[in-house]
């Protein structure tokens, strides 16, 4: 779908790609393979080029997840920062920053769950699921971009636990301190 000042959030891991990623900063998904780098295991590579194919056959108008940005919505910010923050063990805590951005270009909304079940399933159906914008679990939701970002305000979380209340505000505290009023970050302001 088409969209033009739309408001979506990124999570961005630390450590790769980091002087892009500033307040007032502008740049461009689509052009080239901007995920493909992280693909570490044959398998995974595998599940992409499938859902690549199921894209390009019929899907043409969807972002190619190999050169998109992925977003999620206020809603979700929350399960997305647990999800990227983990280690592959489920106990590490990587560093990210939340990026509050601005995109006009083209932006579908797919379940990710539905992908991860492709990897149990490995069925077409489940692509085509994702592909058509079901949905099974709404927390789940990414956004697949290409076209132009602005990034409008960035949030730290390195090294922090992030507890969202009433989706629109991110408490940020160390695991040893509590939560004082200078530590409140509202999405909306």
């Amino acid at each position: 779908m088409k969209v033009e000042n739309e408001i979506a959030y990124h999570i961005h891991r630390l450590g790769k790609y980091d002087e892009y990623w500033k307040k007032g900063e502008e740049i461009s998904f689509g052009e080239s393979d901007t995920n493909m780098d992280k693909l570490d295991e044959k398998r995974k590579e595998e599940c992409e080029n499938s859902f690549e194919d199921i894209r390009l056959k019929d899907y043409r108008t969807c972002p190619p997840r190999n050169k998109c940005l992925f977003v999620c919505n206020k809603n979700n910010i929350q399960e997305w920062y647990n999800i990227l923050t983990k280690g592959k063990d489920g106990s590490k805590l990587k560093a990210v920053k939340i990026f509050e951005v601005e995109l006009t270009g083209n932006l579908f909304w797919a379940d990710a769950s539905i992908y991860e079940d492709y990897w149990n399933k490995i069925d077409t159906k489940s692509i085509i699921d994702y592909w058509e914008g079901k949905v099974n679990q709404k927390d789940k939701v990414e956004g697949l971009f290409v076209g132009n970002v602005r990034i409008i305000d960035e949030y730290e979380s390195k090294n922090f636990d992030v507890k969202l209340t009433k989706v629109v505000t991110v408490k940020i505290k160390t695991p040893t301190e509590e939560v004082n009023n200078s530590e409140f970050f509202d999405f909306d302001n």
